[in-house]
């Protein structure tokens, strides 16, 4: 929903043109010494045909380890937003409550306080549900992960 709420990194691991597994990005770099900055090449040209055949299985095997991290990170999110919104209710409860305890209070006939407190009810309504929808819009996942490759490594030295 254009911004980034889950931002993983893997790499997809094929050998021989069979897939392995996905695995977070940091530990392939450390694993295959690429995160020591000295990055070999011979020069020789690769199988691109395996190569290319690798890429079309590995952006959905990608998509599909993304989307499982995803989901555990929304159902943390989900736990963590549900006591946020269970606190917000509370808000709007104690905020008309304060309204309705003041116009108690006031001594303008009764009419004039049942309009008051109609008309203050709506404006606390519209603020949370506005906050609600932002809520929705902003804070929940897309159901299919963005992948972008941004390197493909044939592992032979």
């Amino acid at each position: 929903k254009s911004h980034p709420l889950v931002c993983v990194w893997c790499a997809t691991v094929f050998h021989e043109g069979e897939f392995q597994n996905c695995h977070p990005l940091e530990g392939v770099l450390e694993s295959t010494g690429l995160a020591g900055g000295q990055v070999p090449n011979r020069g020789s040209r690769p199988n691109l045909t395996a190569l290319r055949s690798s890429l079309r299985q590995a952006v959905p095997l990608a998509q599909a380890w993304v989307r499982d991290r995803a989901d555990e990170l929304d159902d943390a999110d989900d736990r963590k937003l549900n006591v946020a919104l269970l606190e917000l209710e509370a808000l709007k409860e104690r905020q008309l409550a304060h309204v309705e305890s003041r116009l108690k209070r006031s001594q303008a006939a009764e009419a004039l306080k049942q309009g008051q407190l109609r008309k203050k009810q709506r404006e606390i309504d519209a603020t949370f549900d506005d906050y609600l929808d932002w809520v929705e819009g902003t804070m929940t996942l897309a159901t299919e992960p963005w992948i972008k490759l941004l390197c493909l490594t044939t592992g032979r030295t």
